[in-house]
């Protein structure tokens, strides 16, 4: 039997992966260069969780209609 969550744990990843980018940037916080690309990796990676959340959840019922209604570009 498939796990219910099964379409979330890409984007619970993604999650963990900007998570892990927050930290980057605290340790890198007083060397500009390393805060920024530690800043743009975090950026990439949570713009990323939305798109991930609607390829893996576009085929569960009723999705589409909750997550056009609720979530704006």
């Amino acid at each position: 039997m498939a796990c219910v969550y099964e379409p979330l744990h890409p984007c619970l990843d993604r999650l963990k992966e900007s998570h892990w980018f927050i930290h980057q940037m605290e340790e890198h916080y007083h060397f500009a260069d390393r805060f920024r690309y530690s800043l743009n990796a975090y950026l990439r990676s949570l713009k990323e969780v939305r798109r991930i959340l609607q390829q893996g959840m576009q085929n569960v019922d009723g999705f589409k209609n909750w997550f056009s209604t609720t979530v704006r570009p």
